[in-house]
């Protein structure tokens, strides 16, 4: 029968193992871990709680933090119990190139929910068989053959942005939403041969934008404590819906990407061969090449998700970064417009591709702003 004083007794006794495993878990952390010798501060040393406190009650600023640490402390850093930062570029390519022998950090990746998705793919050699289907689509030449879609989609920013400054006092514009939008569309219509429709919405579908911002701190709480993720999955869809508006633009999501997916399926099944195959007409066609997965391996949905959100962020991001340079430098816009004046005498004429990377300072000011934008700002931890 259980006493008072055995609920205390026990109490006190839970919460000294408690304490004492988590003071020998420090001290061994501290002095005997293979990283003990790696500088840092004290707390990252023993615990992971001063990564979550900066990316997630401070919003993302961990990585500002680590270049304060790096001035402090050196090149190499102990940012974690398991985990070292270096700050000097000449590791990038021995770290993250296709021959690397490092893969990705488990821990990291498994919070996404995506684990056959190319992005969440762990070991170096399944990732290269999930990509295979897609790798002609990233080269220069397949980008060419679908210029014209890239072609329509600039078209219809155009317009909407001579629509907005068609009045009398003019629209303040976003064009940083704008771009993501645009840069969706691509994505999506590339992928799916039919556009999210971004560019045609009156807010250029801040909704997407929005349920990626709203997400993405729940990630950090699932690294930092693995039991939320399962605790949050297992909700109802309704109060899930209710915590998060989050979740109800991700199934909006979902149910515009199964709907191309299920119209891509259909055709591969039915032997109809599209106007224009798409990335997931490679990924689904039940012919499988030697070497490659079977579609049955990943999950199209996921997929659909990963290369979308990368798309959105990385391109988006850097038309905005180069754009505002443009324009408030009189020197940078002075040299790009005489350049493609020269080039596109007809303003109503298309830029294309081929006669733009003929033209050097609007290439190099291109480069330039890819150079210094950025995608998603985070580590890619890997093991």
């Amino acid at each position: 029968m259980l006493t008072g004083s055995n609920i205390v007794s026990s109490l006190t006794w839970a919460t000294t193992a408690l304490f004492s495993w988590l003071l020998i878990r420090a001290v061994y952390r501290r002095r005997f871990h293979p990283l003990s010798t790696v500088p840092g501060p004290f707390w990252c040393s023993i615990s992971t709680l001063p990564s979550f406190y900066h990316n997630f009650i401070l919003h993302g600023q961990w990585y500002r933090e680590i270049d304060r640490l790096h001035a402090r402390y050196g090149p190499v850093i102990r940012i974690g119990p398991n985990e070292v930062h270096l700050s000097d570029p000449a590791a990038y390519d021995q770290i993250y190139s296709n021959a690397s022998p490092f893969y990705k950090d488990p821990h990291f990746y498994n919070v996404y929910g995506m684990e056959k998705a190319m992005f969440c793919t762990i070991p170096n050699d399944l990732h290269k068989r999930r990509r295979a289907p897609l790798n002609n689509f990233f080269s220069k030449k397949a980008i060419m053959e679908y210029e014209d879609i890239v072609q329509s989609k600039v078209s219809l920013l155009c317009q909407r942005i001579e629509a907005a400054f068609s009045h009398e006092k003019g629209e303040p514009l976003d064009l940083s939403r704008a771009f993501k939008a645009m840069s969706v569309d691509v994505v999506t219509d590339y992928a799916f041969s039919s556009s999210l429709g971004l560019l045609e919405e009156d807010d250029f579908g801040a909704w997407f934008g929005n349920m990626l911002r709203e997400g993405a701190p729940l990630f950090w709480v699932f690294q930092q404590f693995p039991f939320t993720q399962s605790v949050v999955e297992s909700l109802p869809a309704w109060v899930s819906r209710r915590l998060s508006p989050a979740v109800r633009a991700w199934e909006t999501f979902m149910q515009q990407a199964l709907v191309n997916l299920h119209r891509v399926q259909a055709e591969l099944v039915a032997g109809i061969e599209p106007k224009r195959r798409t990335m997931f007409h490679h990924m689904l066609d039940p012919r499988v090449p030697e070497g490659r997965l079977a579609p049955s391996d990943s999950n199209p949905t996921d997929e659909a998700m990963s290369l979308t959100a990368a798309g959105a962020d990385s391109t988006g991001n850097a038309a905005s970064f180069a754009m505002f340079h443009i324009l408030t430098d009189a020197d940078i816009h002075k040299r790009v417009m005489t350049e493609l004046n020269q080039a596109f005498p007809d303003p109503s004429e298309q830029c294309r591709v081929a006669v733009l990377e003929k033209l050097p300072y609007f290439v190099s000011a291109i480069k330039e702003a890819q150079r210094m934008s950025y995608g998603v700002i985070g580590r890619l931890p890997r093991r």
